[in-house]
């Protein structure tokens, strides 16, 4: 077992280095697809599907996604198209596999989405960068990433009220930052490897609970001081660790006492678990 452990932390180690190497590829031979698009749907949904790629989404945009690819190869040409739902945007050949990045591949997107709420889905094998959905009105939001490297950032209150988060990922290292100012009233996260920190940041204007699946990686939950959040542990850990003024019973960890209530009930099977007050 000490063994297994220790080749999968060379593995690891060895696919975090593959992944950071790829932000120095060749720039020669680089096209540029440069778009913006507004659909008529209420409450359109963008989906935006990738494959490997360096990304940098922001809000500002006077249409409802706006944007600029650049590619190196042919098969990174991204399709647009528009449907009864919304607007997808995406790569059609994707691998589908944690295959590593090449250092010759340019896949890189920066977007901009609109005002207006939307729903945003997004789907990727190796994604490297920052979505930043500060001030985005987002009504659902779906991520579906394996093999990544970056940070998910909300630093303002959603303008809009937010159903539900799903988040599914694997082998990924990633940080979730402002997720109480997503004001979604309920979070999924699933993932199994990697290295995650999710950050409850932003002030509750309802009741969120979250739901967390998790194994074979280390996960910190960070919580405000001024929240009243329960946290539920169930499942087997490999390590387990809090910080800050907890109230114990059990399996049952608690603070705060006044507002909206952060609910969190953490399944893990073999993986390390962290939860600190700040």
């Amino acid at each position: 077992m000490k063994l297994f452990k220790t080749l999968c932390s060379i593995l690891w180690i060895t696919f975090v280095s593959v992944v950071v190497s790829a932000c120095a590829a060749n720039p020669e031979a680089t096209d540029t697809l440069a778009f913006e698009n507004q659909v008529s749907v209420a409450n359109p949904l963008v989906a935006i599907f990738l494959d490997k790629s360096r990304i940098e989404l922001t809000g500002g945009a006077d249409n409802l996604v706006e944007g600029v690819v650049r590619y190196n190869k042919p098969n990174l040409v991204p399709v647009i198209t528009e449907n009864e739902q919304g607007i997808k945007i995406e790569q059609p050949e994707r691998h589908h596999d944690l295959a590593p990045i090449r250092a010759s591949r340019i896949n890189d997107w920066e977007l901009r989405l609109g005002n207006a709420p939307l729903k945003l889905e997004i789907e990727s094998e190796g994604m490297n960068g920052e979505i930043n959905l500060s001030g985005i009105a987002i009504q659902d939001l779906v991520i579906r990433e394996r093999g990544s490297l970056y940070k998910l950032v909300i630093s303002e209150p959603n303008p809009a009220r937010l159903d539900k988060i799903v988040y599914q990922t694997n082998a990924s290292q990633a940080e979730l930052i402002g997720l109480g100012n997503s004001q979604a009233a309920e979070f999924v996260f699933e993932g199994i490897g990697g290295i995650y920190s999710l950050d409850f940041s932003g002030p509750l204007r309802q009741d969120m609970n979250v739901h967390i699946t998790y194994g074979l990686g280390s996960l910190t939950l960070v919580i405000p001081a001024e929240t009243n959040a329960t946290i539920t542990l169930l499942g087997n850990y490999r390590h387990l660790s809090g910080q800050g003024d907890w109230n114990s019973a059990g399996n049952i960890y608690t603070t705060g006492s006044d507002g909206p209530l952060l609910n969190i009930i953490v399944e893990m099977d073999l993986g390390g678990l962290a939860f600190v007050m700040k």
